[in-house]
């Protein structure tokens, strides 16, 4: 569609259900002129000024009439947009593709237009399931999630008794611990998620302030996966059951 094409000026009117076209033509008579049919189960009509009066006076004229329930101006509407200030942005196609590497314009998830509605948000938890990550990173730190009843941190005790010794950050399924590893690519998808969004620093995620939980246990035995797809659900379990004051709204 090309935009720069001028737009009719009109008012957007509704009329009630037994009104038609021509009924309400001869309804608002020679002075306006009905115009397109813009959703017809509420009966929306774009009615023009056959002199080209002002919107304003149109709607005080028009709401006047018998049959008509509203009126209102036909505003411009713009696809709205929020860009964040982290400085390796632009090179991420995959969430607003402007053919900077020499793909195709705007085949990307359009995280700006989504942006503008939300940027995540900090009760949701990420559960990260890969090798691990890097839970120290300066653009995950500020989002990486912790229990904050393992209150002795890791200290080799189950602090809350939920059956994960020091839990602090999230769960090691290969070694059954709290330790987790520092992987690449469970780094990777971390910042994918929810690295730090408009932070001035690295890349930004798809969700800015979500919180992550690493959960180790990738890539290996079948057991293993299990185990690590179990600790993401306790956890979500256990905040189901305290009305949402303990562990996490995990999302895996």
């Amino acid at each position: 569609m090309d935009r720069s094409i001028p737009v009719e000026p009109g008012v957007i009117v509704r009329f009630q259900a037994n009104w038609d076209r021509a009924g309400i033509q001869g309804l608002l008579g020679p002075q306006y002129r009905v115009g397109r049919s813009l959703y017809p189960a509420l009966n929306l009509y774009l009615i023009h000024s056959v002199e080209g009066a002002d919107p304003a006076a149109m709607i005080s004229d028009l709401e006047a009439h018998q049959g008509v329930l509203y009126a209102q101006e036909d505003h411009p509407v713009a696809s709205r947009q929020t860009f964040p200030a982290d400085p390796s942005f632009g090179s991420m196609y995959g969430l607003h593709n402007t053919g900077q590497s020499g793909g195709t314009p705007d085949a990307d998830i359009d995280a700006p237009e989504a942006w503008d509605l939300a940027t995540g948000g900090t009760d949701a938890v990420i559960a990260i399931v890969d090798g691990g990550g890097d839970t120290t990173h300066p653009d995950l730190l500020p989002n990486r999630w912790e229990n904050a009843a393992e209150v002795g941190g890791l200290n080799g005790v189950d602090d809350d008794g939920n059956g994960y010794v020091d839990d602090k950050y999230g769960w090691n399924a290969y070694n059954n611990n709290g330790s987790i590893p520092s992987d690449y690519h469970g780094t990777h998808v971390a910042g994918t998620a929810a690295a730090r969004g408009n932070n001035s620093l690295g890349v930004v995620g798809v969700n800015w302030d979500s919180k992550l939980m690493y959960i180790a246990g990738s890539s290996t035995q079948t057991s293993t996966v299990l185990a690590a797809y179990s600790y993401a659900r306790t956890q979500k379990d256990l905040w189901l059951s305290s009305g949402g004051t303990q562990r996490a709204n995990g999302v895996v």
